[in-house]
């Protein structure tokens, strides 16, 4: 048998299948029909509603990130302006106390 799967329980039942298959449909068709089945139980498998849910949820993170960059952005820039201010505050009044010297 090629195909893979969990062990235990869920791979008890696949073997038994793939071998009933086997003995109704022939080699060739089981492996057709063995190979569309999940690999995962049923249970384990994303619905496109949990992927919807997933997809929502990572909107709303990447929002929350976003904003927290764009205060980041801000915070930046106040600070840059205020060096900036600062640093030109202090090159005037070193030209200006060499003005009078």
């Amino acid at each position: 048998m090629r195909h893979s799967g969990r062990m235990g329980e869920t791979e008890a039942a696949r073997n038994q299948l793939y071998n009933k298959l086997l003995q109704v449909l022939g080699p060739e068709s089981t492996e057709i029909l063995m190979s569309s089945l999940p690999p995962t139980p049923r249970h384990e498998l994303a619905t496109t509603s949990d992927l919807m849910n997933a997809k929502g949820a990572i909107e709303q993170r990447i929002d929350g990130l976003d904003r927290r960059i764009d205060r980041l952005d801000q915070r930046i820039d106040k600070v840059f302006t205020t060096q900036l201010v600062s640093l030109v505050t202090l090159v005037a009044a070193i030209f200006a106390s060499n003005a009078f010297f």
